[in-house]
């Protein structure tokens, strides 16, 4: 197995930290809180590097569970 491929079964996602670059600066947050509070209006910001916590293995970002959508802006 290499360093990216993640184990069977698949990964927890409560384990898995994201890096998402922002304006003002790269934020490194859980993947479990992004998905809460997700990015809002701000449809850009997006998690672009994740990984286990545990392990350190890199995440593939296609294997992450979909953002929810932003909220209406009326």
């Amino acid at each position: 197995m290499s360093d990216t491929e993640l184990p069977d079964p698949p990964l927890d996602l409560s384990d898995v930290m994201v890096a998402i670059d922002h304006p003002f600066g790269e934020c490194v947050v859980p993947l479990a809180e992004w998905l809460a509070i997700g990015p809002g209006p701000r449809p850009l910001v997006r998690p672009h590097r994740a990984w286990s916590r545990s392990t350190g293995r890199a995440v593939p970002l296609d294997l992450l569970p979909p953002l929810p959508p932003p909220p209406d802006a009326a």
